[in-house]
């Protein structure tokens, strides 16, 4: 049998993800892809521009997820990459950051800000 965390009634997790649970989720990923965004400079905001992305969050980890539509903005991004990971450290220290290239020319990449963090 699991031991159960010695924790008071109140402090343990609801059992239910709540509508208001779930509006303050999608308000918290709102929020951060709004200060993602701000902290880019107009370089990396018009480069963002060229792709799809968002803002993720999922069991605490924030994720950058970044869809590429041609090929020519793809290359791009990936060089850009530890500049969006400086902006995404000034968030949450736990991230990740996933790179799609257009549907058919390629498997999905993803990173962790701790891989990258080493690479450099």
């Amino acid at each position: 049998m699991m031991d159960l965390p010695f924790l008071p009634p109140d402090d343990m997790p609801p059992v239910e993800v709540t509508l208001f649970d779930e509006l303050l989720h999608r308000h918290l990923e709102q929020v951060s892809r709004n200060r993602f965004y701000e902290l880019c400079d107009s370089t990396q905001q018009a480069l963002l521009s060229l792709t799809q992305w968002y803002v993720e969050t999922i069991s605490g980890t924030m994720t950058l997820v970044i869809l590429c539509h041609d090929m020519d903005s793809y290359p791009q991004i990936v060089e850009t990459l530890p500049q969006f990971l400086e902006r995404l450290k000034l968030l949450s220290n736990n991230s990740k950051i996933c790179i799609q290239r257009p549907t058919d020319r390629g498997i999905v990449w993803r990173f962790e800000v701790e891989e990258l963090s080493t690479e450099g």
